[in-house]
C-alpha cells in the first residue's frame, strides 16, 4: 500500500510512465482562473492531501496543506459556493476531506492532469477497476482549487489519456 501511495504522489507532479488499467475516470474542469494557475493549485492541494494522509501522526497535522486552502482565499471561497450549487452537496470540512484521502477509503487514485487547447483542464483518475468510482472528495478539490464548472465524470479508455499526454506536462 505504501508503494502505491508513493507512486501516486509522484504522478501528481510528473507524467506517469506506466499505463493504468481501463477505464480511466475523466473530469473536465472549466477553471475560473488561468488554467496553468489552476493546475498548480490543484496539484499542490492533492499532493498535500496525500502527504497528510500518509502521516503517522494521529490526528495528522494540516501544515502541508496550501495556505490558500486552509484560509480559503477568494478563489477557493467562491469555488466552494459553486461546488455546493453544482453538486447539491454540503461543503466539506478540511479534516473530513483529508480523511477521505486514505487509500483504503478511495475508489480512485490520481493519474494525471492535462491542459487542453480550449482552456479546459482534464483530470484523469485511475478507477482501480471500479465501474462507477465514488470520488466526491475529488470533486470538491476540483472546485475549491478554482473551478467555475466541472463536466460530469466519464469513463474513458486509457488510449484517450495517452493521446493527450503527449503534450507538455504543466
Amino acid at each position: 500500500m505504501a508503494a502505491e501511495l508513493d507512486s501516486e504522489k509522484r504522478r501528481v507532479f510528473t507524467r506517469p510512465d506506466g499505463v493504468p488499467r481501463d477505464p480511466l475516470a475523466l473530469l473536465v474542469v472549466h477553471p475560473a482562473i488561468a488554467p496553468p494557475e489552476y493546475a498548480t493549485r490543484l496539484r499542490h492541494l492533492i499532493s498535500a492531501a496525500l502527504t497528510v494522509t500518509d502521516s503517522t501522526d494521529d490526528p495528522p497535522g494540516l501544515d502541508p496543506l496550501p495556505p490558500w486552502f486552509t484560509r480559503f482565499d477568494e478563489v477557493a471561497y467562491a469555488a466552494n459556493r459553486r461546488y455546493s450549487e453544482a453538486r447539491a452537496e454540503e461543503p466539506w470540512t478540511i479534516r473530513e476531506w483529508v480523511g477521505c484521502f486514505a487509500p483504503t477509503r478511495r475508489q480512485w487514485s490520481w493519474w494525471d492532469l492535462t491542459l487542453r487547447t480550449d482552456g479546459t483542464v482534464a483530470v484523469w483518475a485511475d478507477t482501480l477497476g471500479e465501474p462507477h468510482p465514488a470520488c466526491e472528495e475529488l470533486w470538491w478539490a476540483l472546485y475549491v482549487s478554482g473551478a467555475r464548472a466541472v463536466d460530469p465524470l466519464t469513463l474513458t479508455k486509457v488510449s484517450a489519456w495517452q493521446a493527450e499526454a503527449r503534450g507538455p506536462n504543466p
